[in-house]
């Protein structure tokens, strides 16, 4: 049967939809303001709902040069929706987590603010990992 384009994972889920795999979402509903996106609908991970994953030009391994100053290395992601149609999903959306894996060797950026990542509106942060964006 044909899957209707509806606003999220989860609400695919509630409609009966239980495979894992990729769906056309429109986060503020079909036909209206943003464009309707690809993503994957985890439907599994969490009996209660489903998570939708917006995937990145970044998820692989990437190998970094030794830098010396602060805010020496960039690296730009690209995801696979405009940053409006994520804004809208974070809208709907109870919840929204992103990650980033460090894995490296004499590392002093973090602990000496040497790194940040900007924000969707153009702010430096300096939390990572679990930490709340107030802790700093």
């Amino acid at each position: 049967s044909k899957v209707p384009v509806l606003e999220s994972c989860a609400v695919l889920k509630e409609a009966g939809f239980q495979k894992s795999q990729r769906y056309i979402i429109d986060p503020d509903g079909a036909g209206t303001g943003v464009l309707q996106f690809e993503v994957f609908c985890d439907m599994t991970s969490d009996q209660s709902t489903a998570i939708t994953i917006v995937s990145h030009d970044s998820e692989r391994r990437t190998r970094v040069s030794p830098c010396e100053e602060p805010g020496c290395f960039r690296r730009e992601i690209n995801y696979e929706a405009e940053l409006i149609q994520l804004n809208a999903l974070t809208r709907i959306s109870e919840s929204c987590e992103q990650h980033v894996k460090l894995d490296c060797r004499h590392i002093r950026f973090i602990q000496a603010g040497w790194g940040w990542w900007i924000s969707w509106d153009g702010r430096r942060m300096f939390y990572w990992g679990d930490a709340s964006p107030d802790r700093g």
